[in-house]
C-alpha cells in the first residue's frame, strides 16, 4: 500500500491546486490542540455576574504537508522547490481561501517549519483563520413563484446556524413575502416592478440593486437542519438562496 492510499486530502490555495502534477502536495496531519479537540473555542462575556454574550474565538491550526511522487510515496525535494512553495503560501497580505478536502477555510499562512531526511521529509505551516468556523461548498436553491401561497424547504447541513444571501428578480409587478417558520417566523418582504433585481446579504443585511425590501434582521438565518419557508406572492418572481454550511474548524 502506498503512503497516501486512503489518506489524500486535496488542497487548493487561493484557487490554485497544490496537488496537481507539479506541486503534488498532500495534507498528512492537521494538529488538534489539546484545548481545541472539537475545533471550537468560545469566550463567555459576563458583566456583574450576568450573561451578556458568547464569542467564537479566532485561532490557528498547524497543517503538515508532504510531497508525493507518481507512485504516491514520499518524493525528494530541493531548496528551489521549497522556495517556490513558500512564495505561493506566504505571498498574500490579506485572507484567502484554503480548501482541504471538503472544507473551506478563510485566512493566511503565518509561519512554518521543515523536517527533512535524505532529501525527503515534510513541512508544517501555521494557518491563521479569520473566521471561527470552516465552510462547506456553496449551496444554491432556485425557485419560481406566480401568485402562490406555499412552502419550500431549505436544508442547512452544517453544524451551526448560518445566514443565506438571496437574489430576487421580478417577472411581473407584485409583492413577495418569505417567512421562515423554522426560525421564529422571521419575514422578508419585497415590492417590485417588472425586471427589477434585488440582492440581500443575509449576514450584514446589505441591500444591492432595485426594489423596496422590508425584513427582520434574522430573516435570512437558516437554523441547523431543515428550514420551512412560506412563500406568498402577488405577481411573478424568480429567486435564489445561496449559503455555505458551517462546520468546526477542524
Amino acid at each position: 500500500m502506498s503512503l497516501f492510499e486512503g489518506n489524500r486530502d486535496r488542497v487548493r490555495w487561493d484557487g490554485r491546486s497544490l496537488t496537481d502534477a507539479w506541486y503534488r502536495l498532500y495534507v498528512v496531519d492537521i494538529e488538534r490542540h489539546e484545548s481545541n479537540q472539537f475545533g471550537v473555542s468560545r469566550t463567555v462575556n459576563m458583566v456583574n455576574n450576568k450573561f451578556i454574550s458568547v464569542e467564537d474565538a479566532i485561532f490557528t491550526i498547524d497543517i503538515t504537508f508532504i510531497k508525493a511522487d507518481y507512485n504516491n510515496d514520499s518524493d525528494e525535494w530541493g531548496r528551489w522547490y521549497l522556495d517556490e512553495v513558500a512564495g505561493i503560501l506566504f505571498e498574500h497580505k490579506e485572507p484567502k481561501l484554503l480548501e482541504i478536502g471538503s472544507k473551506i477555510y478563510y485566512g493566511l499562512f503565518v509561519n512554518g517549519s521543515i523536517k527533512k531526511i535524505n532529501k525527503r521529509g515534510y513541512f508544517t505551516v501555521t494557518f491563521q483563520s479569520v473566521k471561527p468556523t470552516a465552510y462547506g461548498s456553496l449551496i444554491e436553491y432556485d425557485y419560481y413563484t406566480a401568485n402562490e401561497d406555499e412552502y419550500i424547504k431549505l436544508e442547512n447541513i452544517g453544524l451551526y446556524d448560518t445566514y443565506a444571501d438571496i437574489t430576487i428578480k421580478c417577472i411581473e409587478d407584485g409583492q413577495l413575502e418569505l417567512t421562515n417558520y423554522s426560525c421564529c417566523g422571521y419575514t422578508l418582504k419585497v415590492n417590485m416592478i417588472k425586471d427589477e433585481v434585488i440582492k440581500i446579504i443575509g449576514e450584514t443585511q446589505e441591500i444591492l440593486g432595485d426594489g423596496d425590501a422590508e425584513f427582520d434582521t434574522e430573516a435570512l438565518k437558516l437554523e441547523r437542519g431543515v428550514n420551512r419557508i412560506r412563500v406568498t406572492s402577488t405577481g411573478i418572481f424568480k429567486f435564489k438562496y445561496n449559503w455555505q454550511p458551517e462546520f468546526p474548524l477542524i
